[in-house]
């Protein structure tokens, strides 16, 4: 994970203030499903849970972008921009259970 700080403008370029952000890179993990279930119930179960997730993180304010990555040699899956001032603060939010 990278900690970074950017200046939000709004109009003529006057500044409204500084924000962190945490950049995580999505990578294969070590859950890796079998090819009967990459296309079946349990995929679209594992996906919606993913992506309510995506929903509620950014609802809440704490996720800032979020997006796939196309095939490449660093399994390298996706990114995450958090809106976060700590690289803990990111790391808790990744590995937290999705909330149903």
């Amino acid at each position: 994970m990278l900690r970074f700080g950017c200046v939000q403008y709004i109009g003529r370029m006057k500044p409204t203030r500084f924000s962190f952000f945490v950049l995580a890179f999505l990578c294969i993990g070590t859950l890796v499903m079998a090819a009967e279930e990459r296309a079946g119930e349990e995929r679209k179960k594992i996906f919606a849970g993913h992506f309510a997730n995506i929903g509620r993180l950014a609802d809440e304010g704490k996720l800032a972008v979020a997006g796939p990555f196309g095939k490449n040699d660093k399994a390298y899956r996706g990114l995450y921009i958090f809106n976060v001032a700590t690289i803990e603060e990111a790391e808790k939010l990744v590995i937290a259970k999705p909330k149903s």
